[in-house]
């Protein structure tokens, strides 16, 4: 799998790391794991590092998945992102998931994990 996780509960932060080509597909059924899973209910602080990725989805495919997976799952609870980028299409995914996640999603893009997990753990 493309995108592994690990929730860091002492921290309060899910850490992402994305790795080769992420499809649509492979996004899905990180969402469906992380979704599902109990610590993502009581962290909703996620840093995703996908400097190491190459996007292979669409704007319109991230916004479907945004619609069906992310909004359902994080509802009015919130969530915080800090992704981690390198390169300019990893940045256009990211702020494409800004806009498509406004509603229920604080996030922001950095070029270091020092600064993004700063901005995240911020109140």
């Amino acid at each position: 799998m493309p995108i592994s996780y690990t929730i860091d509960h002492e921290v309060g932060v899910i850490f992402a790391t994305w790795r080769g080509e992420v499809t649509a597909d492979e996004l899905a059924r990180h969402w469906g794991v992380v979704f599902a899973d109990p610590g993502f209910k009581t962290v909703r602080r996620t840093l995703a590092d996908v400097r190491a990725a190459s996007i292979a989805f669409s704007g319109a495919e991230l916004a479907r998945l945004v619609e069906t997976m992310a909004a359902p799952a994080v509802g009015a609870g919130g969530w915080k992102a800090a992704i981690v980028v390198s390169q300019t299409a990893q940045f256009g995914m990211s702020a494409q998931f800004h806009v498509f996640a406004g509603l229920f999603s604080k996030d922001a893009v950095f070029f270091d994990t020092e600064t993004a997990l700063a901005w995240l753990l911020a109140p």
